[in-house]
């Protein structure tokens, strides 16, 4: 009984905390690769919509749309300029709408794109969080901001 307690435990102890350590970590790095392909993945979208916008302005209400259905975790797609006075506005209808501000120092660069910038907002209210991407293009010589807010919900 000695033995056991005093050389077997010991060892089983370690081999049982190192395996749930395995554990966790292979958990963490699978949480943060699926974190980064999602954004990513947003990152690409938002890019794509500003693409679309620009070369279809006309169009510009049916793209929207669509993207909030292929991208249900979209919650609202605005899309405005400093020379227009109108902006065009999307709003997903399965939530409540959201009125988000960002202030100037919350948006952080992206490094994929330069042109993209992002910001992860906590709202305590609602218990919401919301992960909002902007970028910036040009129609017609006339500068647009793109700015989409996402339900960041299903990132944590």
């Amino acid at each position: 009984l000695l033995v056991v307690w005093t050389v077997v435990r010991p060892r089983y102890e370690a081999s049982v905390i190192s395996e749930r350590l395995t554990s966790v970590q292979q958990l963490q790095m699978y949480a943060v690769e699926n974190l980064d392909r999602t954004i990513a993945g947003w990152s690409d979208a938002t890019r794509f919509i500003a693409s679309q916008v620009k070369e279809r302005p006309k169009d510009g209400e049916i793209i929207l749309r669509t993207m909030m259905t292929l991208h249900p975790e979209i919650i609202q797609i605005k899309i405005n300029s400093s020379k227009l006075s109108d902006e065009l506005s999307s709003q997903n209808t399965s939530y409540p709408t959201a009125n988000v501000q960002v202030k100037d120092d919350a948006w952080v660069m992206s490094k994929i794109d330069t042109l993209l910038q992002i910001a992860w907002l906590n709202d305590t209210l609602p218990h919401q969080q919301f992960f909002v991407m902007r970028t910036r293009f040009q129609v017609q010589n006339i500068p647009f901001v793109l700015t989409i807010v996402w339900d960041a919900i299903k990132l944590t």
